[in-house]
């Protein structure tokens, strides 16, 4: 009998519990919609603006994912000169003309989004040999893959020493887990925020990156345990190493180590690796700046060795790779930023608390900045170096509204120092140790929404050839 009216009265109650559920939930929705039909809204002009009904824009974010440069393209005509809004594969942006670059590169009301040389040149003299063989007879290599597990190999030297770099399993994780993140991240993007962890369980890219950490952690945890054994014998000798740098910044646990170490290795690999393989691609094509690199790295090499002024002398060298991001920078805008509060720029552009806007990257093909500016020319910023003030703008490592790679301002790329000097160091092996040529085609740009990757099929043919210096012995 309880039983029965236990149940008389959930079937009685549901109805009435279902009244309430429904007015919370249409409550929710009416004052979400009044928020967003009530929120400052920008002044910048867009192509395709959303539907009345479309609040969460999932089909406009899926479309990004293919169209997003078509659209760019059409709106640069459409507003010269001028900021406008475009639909990503994450949100809804707002575009800035690339002469807004120095307007907003350090106000703060814009949040961001956000080693030693012969260590370098060790680990690369090995890696390479390794990876690229010392086989003289020609034979065919996936370039990205080729450059993806090189920068792995020396970026984990630097931040973890030799004792991982070469462990071939983390080496496969690091490698792994710099590719697999993206693709994970890119696919909840097009999700709204309420429902991506539900979406992430479903999803096998996202179950791969946590299977990838736990990877990364049965590598990681010999090393840990083997260094608390050192510090508790007293005989601990400091490593100068990214795990120590960690373990002194945040005193973080085992768990919070290796999701940090796999941070740092992913910034580390993937636009260093990205940037390697552009530059390699257009020197197969420009086959004719093999030999005057060649030049430049050995008289620079055997006049200082391996120090930072032999680096910041490879002027063509230099040149070569700032070209080669100038040509296919990773993203098609810069200076991602959220909007701290109002904002209005001196064009009169309003931008409302909480939007998202970035700077484009048009800048990078202007005719009116630079001559040819669809045409890969190496020599392009070693010749800009020899005209009055412009010395320190040609260089790599130097940012402003008219290259944008790195971005500009107080949030430009930090690690573009370390990454000037690994891909040069690489380049350098490369360029004495090996002949390339290209297999059958040149490389093709992929995009994926906003972002331009390098091709992951384009192929080399590389041959060992005898160095005219040891690099080893400098």
């Amino acid at each position: 009998m309880d039983m029965m009216n236990s149940a008389t009265k959930s079937f009685v109650d549901s109805p009435r519990k279902t009244y309430y559920s429904m007015s919370l939930l249409l409550l929710a929705i009416g004052m979400a919609t009044f928020r967003v039909m009530t929120r400052p809204k920008t002044n910048a002009p867009s192509l395709h603006p959303p539907g009345f009904f479309e609040f969460f824009a999932v089909r406009r974010r899926v479309q990004a994912i293919h169209g997003s440069r078509s659209l760019l393209e059409d709106s640069y005509k459409s507003f010269p000169g001028k900021s406008f809004r475009i639909m990503t594969n994450f949100a809804e942006m707002i575009i800035l003309p690339y002469k807004s670059a120095n307007e907003i590169r350090n106000d703060e009301r814009f949040s961001f989004f956000g080693f030693t040389r012969r260590t370098l040149n060790e680990e690369t003299a090995f890696a390479m040999s390794e990876i690229l063989t010392e086989e003289q007879d020609w034979h065919t290599i996936t370039l990205k893959k080729v450059a993806l597990e090189l920068i792995a190999r020396i970026s984990s030297r630097v931040f973890l020493g030799e004792e991982l770099c070469r462990n071939e399993e983390w080496l496969k994780v690091t490698r792994e887990y710099a590719v697999t993140i993206f693709q994970a991240v890119n696919e909840m993007l097009v999700w709204p925020s309420l429902v991506r962890g539900i979406v992430s369980r479903f999803s096998p890219t996202s179950r791969r990156a946590a299977s990838l950490i736990k990877d990364a952690r049965m590598c990681m945890e010999p090393v840990l345990e083997k260094r608390q054994q050192e510090r508790a014998s007293g005989t601990y000798v400091p490593y100068n190493d990214a795990i120590e740098w960690f373990e002194a910044a945040a005193k973080s646990d085992k768990e919070d180590l290796v999701l940090a170490q796999l941070g740092l290795s992913t910034a580390a690999i993937f636009g260093t690796m990205d940037s390697l393989s552009q530059t390699v691609g257009h020197l197969a094509v420009h086959h004719d700046f093999i030999e005057p690199l060649r030049k430049e790295v050995i008289e620079c090499l055997v006049e200082g060795g391996w120090n930072k002024t032999t680096l910041q002398n490879m002027k063509l060298l230099d040149s070569c790779i700032k070209e080669s991001l100038r040509m296919k920078p990773m993203f098609m805008f810069s200076m991602g930023r959220r909007v701290r509060e109002d904002v209005t720029l001196s064009d009169g552009t309003f931008l409302p608390k909480g939007s998202l806007v970035a700077v484009s990257s048009q800048g990078m093909h202007d005719p009116a900045v630079y001559a040819n500016p669809y045409q890969w020319d190496g020599a392009r910023f070693f010749n800009m170096g020899h005209q009055p003030g412009q010395e320190q703008t040609s260089q790599l490592v130097a940012t402003g509204p008219n290259h944008l790679a790195f971005g500009h301002g107080h949030h430009a790329c930090p690690g573009r120092f370390f990454a000037a000097n690994e891909i040069k160091i690489a380049l350098a092996h490369l360029l004495l140790k090996y002949d390339f040529r290209l297999h059958d085609r040149e490389p093709r740009v992929k995009t994926h929404g906003l972002s331009q990757n390098t091709d992951p099929d384009f192929k080399l043919d590389v041959r060992r050839r005898r160095e005219e210096i040891d690099l080893g012995a400098l």
